[in-house]
C-alpha cells in the first residue's frame, strides 16, 4: 500500500475517451478510496492540477489491479513510477512534440534558448 500511495502522490494520469468535458470527471484506483475516506489522502480532484494532461488511450482504457511485471533498474522505475518530461512525443509516434508538464514552449530564432511555461498545479 505504501508504494501505491507514493505513486498516487507522485503524479496522476487522467484517462479520457475524447472530449475535454470528460477531463472534469476524475477517478482513482479503488485502493485509494479508503485513504480518501479516512482523510489520509486528499480527494483526487484536489490532487490534480488545474490543467491536467488528458491522455487518450491508443487501444483501450486499462483496468486497476493485477501484477506489475517490470524491471527493477533505475530506468525502469522512472519509466513506470515517476519520470515525467516537460514535453513528450505524440501517442502515434509521428514526430509531433506535445505538451506534458509544460503547457507550451517557445524557441529563440537560433534555437539556443527555450522558454517553457508549466501547467498550473
Amino acid at each position: 500500500m505504501k508504494h501505491l500511495r507514493i505513486a498516487a502522490l507522485a503524479g496522476i494520469s487522467i484517462l479520457a475517451l475524447g472530449h475535454a468535458a470528460f477531463a472534469q470527471t476524475y477517478s482513482q484506483a479503488p485502493e485509494l478510496d479508503a485513504l480518501v475516506s479516512s482523510g489520509d489522502l486528499p480527494a483526487v480532484a484536489e490532487r490534480v492540477g488545474a490543467e491536467p494532461r488528458v491522455i487518450v488511450p491508443v487501444g483501450e482504457v486499462g483496468r486497476y489491479g493485477g501484477t506489475f511485471r517490470g524491471g527493477n533498474d533505475r530506468n525502469m522505475l522512472f519509466t513506470h513510477l515517476g519520470h515525467e518530461p516537460l514535453i513528450a512525443w505524440d501517442a502515434d509516434w509521428i514526430g509531433e512534440v506535445v505538451p506534458n508538464i509544460a503547457a507550451c514552449y517557445t524557441a529563440s530564432a537560433d534555437s539556443k534558448d527555450f522558454t517553457f511555461t508549466l501547467r498550473e498545479g
